[in-house]
């Protein structure tokens, strides 16, 4: 991935949202450059192949794919950084795995006034479509 340290490097990338767990596991696989078919596949593929790998899975919610998720936490070589709803039935199972928790809803992962700075240096068209912090 271009000039990032192979430590850093995000090998694949799949938006859960909209798409079947088929399709999601299909473009894991093709990703990663493996064969894979089934989840099981999958994860039968990356357990024989050590390589540390880095997968990102957002928009996480569904049951099948929380069960995907639960597979890939296991083998110990895989960096998952997943995105779940709050207080989504996802969420909930997975924060019982042990892992790092950065939920953007806490306040110590804000700093308004960096973001104030950011919203007086940007153009207007961005503007109109800027997120904005809760009060």
């Amino acid at each position: 991935m271009g000039g990032n340290p192979v430590e850093r490097a995000v090998h694949a990338v799949v938006p859960f949202a909209g798409q079947s767990l088929h399709g999601n596991v299909w473009s894991l696989a093709d990703q990663l450059g493996v064969v894979a078919r089934s989840a099981d596949e999958l994860i039968e593929a990356l357990g024989s192949n050590a390589r540390r790998t880095v997968i990102v899975l957002p928009d996480v919610h569904s049951g099948s794919v929380v069960d995907l998720v639960l597979d890939l936490v296991r083998l110990p070589h895989l960096r998952l950084i997943v995105e779940s709803r709050t207080a989504s039935p996802a969420h909930q199972v997975l924060g019982r795995v042990e892992c790092a928790e950065l939920d953007l809803d806490h306040d110590q992962w804000r700093d308004q006034q960096r973001y104030e700075q950011w919203l007086a240096s940007t153009p207007e068209p961005v503007l109109a479509a800027a997120p904005r912090f809760a009060d």
